[in-house]
Protein backbone atom coordinates (compact mmCIF):
# COMPACT_ATOMS: atom_id res chain seq x y z
CA UNK A 1 0.00 0.00 0.00
CA UNK A 2 1.16 3.66 -0.99
CA UNK A 3 0.69 6.74 1.37
CA UNK A 4 1.27 9.99 -0.57
CA UNK A 5 1.76 12.28 2.54
CA UNK A 6 2.08 16.38 1.21
CA UNK A 7 4.26 18.36 3.74
CA UNK A 8 4.60 22.32 2.79
CA UNK A 9 6.88 24.13 3.75
CA UNK A 10 4.71 27.25 3.42
CA UNK A 11 2.31 27.02 6.30
CA UNK A 12 -0.10 29.66 3.63
CA UNK A 13 -0.56 26.23 1.42
CA UNK A 14 -2.37 24.33 4.67
CA UNK A 15 -5.81 24.41 4.53
CA UNK A 16 -7.95 25.51 7.75
CA UNK A 17 -9.93 22.76 9.48
CA UNK A 18 -13.74 23.06 10.57
CA UNK A 19 -14.98 19.78 13.57
CA UNK A 20 -11.53 18.11 11.19
CA UNK A 21 -12.49 18.80 7.94
CA UNK A 22 -11.65 21.11 5.14
CA UNK A 23 -14.28 24.33 4.73
CA UNK A 24 -15.19 22.71 1.28
CA UNK A 25 -15.92 19.60 2.56
CA UNK A 26 -17.83 21.61 5.39
CA UNK A 27 -19.85 23.35 3.13
CA UNK A 28 -20.83 19.90 0.87
CA UNK A 29 -21.99 18.43 4.17
CA UNK A 30 -23.92 21.50 5.07
CA UNK A 31 -25.71 21.35 1.19
CA UNK A 32 -26.22 18.04 2.02
CA UNK A 33 -28.03 18.66 5.34
CA UNK A 34 -30.08 21.44 4.25
CA UNK A 35 -31.13 19.78 0.71
CA UNK A 36 -32.39 16.68 2.99
CA UNK A 37 -34.13 19.08 5.09
CA UNK A 38 -36.20 20.65 2.52
CA UNK A 39 -36.86 17.85 0.89
CA UNK A 40 -38.51 15.99 4.58
CA UNK A 41 -40.54 19.07 4.75
CA UNK A 42 -41.94 18.85 1.45
CA UNK A 43 -42.72 15.69 1.74
CA UNK A 44 -44.21 15.70 5.08
CA UNK A 45 -46.17 19.44 5.06
CA UNK A 46 -45.79 21.35 2.28
CA UNK A 47 -46.75 18.80 -0.51
CA UNK A 48 -45.84 20.97 -3.74
CA UNK A 49 -45.48 19.66 -6.97
CA UNK A 50 -42.17 17.76 -7.58
CA UNK A 51 -41.33 19.66 -10.86
CA UNK A 52 -41.38 22.71 -9.03
CA UNK A 53 -39.78 21.97 -5.61
CA UNK A 54 -37.53 19.01 -5.72
CA UNK A 55 -35.93 18.86 -9.02
CA UNK A 56 -34.08 22.41 -8.57
CA UNK A 57 -33.24 21.64 -4.84
CA UNK A 58 -31.63 18.51 -6.41
CA UNK A 59 -30.29 20.67 -9.26
CA UNK A 60 -28.29 23.19 -7.07
CA UNK A 61 -27.24 20.01 -4.50
CA UNK A 62 -25.50 18.41 -7.51
CA UNK A 63 -23.54 21.70 -8.67
CA UNK A 64 -22.93 23.18 -4.90
CA UNK A 65 -21.57 19.48 -4.60
CA UNK A 66 -19.28 19.74 -7.92
CA UNK A 67 -17.99 22.72 -7.17
CA UNK A 68 -16.89 21.98 -3.65
CA UNK A 69 -15.57 18.47 -3.87
CA UNK A 70 -14.95 17.76 -7.32
CA UNK A 71 -11.26 18.10 -8.87
CA UNK A 72 -10.28 18.51 -12.41
CA UNK A 73 -7.10 18.81 -14.07
CA UNK A 74 -6.04 19.36 -10.43
CA UNK A 75 -8.49 22.34 -10.01
CA UNK A 76 -11.80 22.69 -7.83
CA UNK A 77 -14.82 22.87 -9.98
CA UNK A 78 -15.56 26.56 -9.15
CA UNK A 79 -11.61 27.48 -9.59
CA UNK A 80 -11.45 25.73 -12.98
CA UNK A 81 -14.74 27.22 -14.05
CA UNK A 82 -13.56 30.48 -13.10
CA UNK A 83 -10.03 30.53 -15.05
CA UNK A 84 -12.49 28.78 -18.25
CA UNK A 85 -14.58 31.64 -18.06
CA UNK A 86 -12.15 34.28 -17.89
CA UNK A 87 -10.56 32.63 -20.76
CA UNK A 88 -12.58 32.69 -23.32
CA UNK A 89 -14.60 35.94 -22.04
CA UNK A 90 -11.10 37.81 -22.30
CA UNK A 91 -10.65 39.46 -25.46
CA UNK A 92 -6.99 38.50 -26.66
CA UNK A 93 -4.77 37.53 -29.64
CA UNK A 94 -3.50 34.00 -28.94
CA UNK A 95 -1.27 32.91 -32.11
CA UNK A 96 -0.12 29.68 -32.81
CA UNK A 97 3.28 28.51 -31.67
CA UNK A 98 5.90 25.99 -32.34
CA UNK A 99 8.64 25.21 -31.02
CA UNK A 100 10.45 25.78 -34.08
CA UNK A 101 9.97 27.62 -37.52
CA UNK A 102 10.64 26.57 -40.81
CA UNK A 103 11.27 28.32 -43.92
CA UNK A 104 10.41 26.69 -47.30
CA UNK A 105 11.58 27.44 -50.65
CA UNK A 106 9.82 27.53 -53.80
CA UNK A 107 11.71 24.48 -55.06
CA UNK A 108 10.42 22.52 -52.16
CA UNK A 109 7.27 22.44 -53.73
CA UNK A 110 8.06 21.39 -57.67
CA UNK A 111 6.79 17.69 -58.20
CA UNK A 112 9.11 15.09 -58.47
CA UNK A 113 9.30 13.56 -62.53
CA UNK A 114 8.73 10.44 -60.96
CA UNK A 115 5.04 11.11 -59.46
CA UNK A 116 2.59 11.17 -61.88
CA UNK A 117 -0.94 12.79 -60.65
CA UNK A 118 -2.58 9.07 -61.37
CA UNK A 119 -0.52 7.24 -59.27
CA UNK A 120 -2.29 5.77 -56.04
CA UNK A 121 -1.64 7.58 -52.99
CA UNK A 122 -0.43 4.49 -50.87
Amino acid sequence: MNFNVRVYKDGSKIHAKVCGMTFRQFLALLMIFLATCLLMLNSFMLHINEVLYNIPILLLLFVGLFMTLFKLKGLTGDKYFKLKWKYMTTPKIRTYQTERVLKYEHKEFIQSKKVKETDPFI
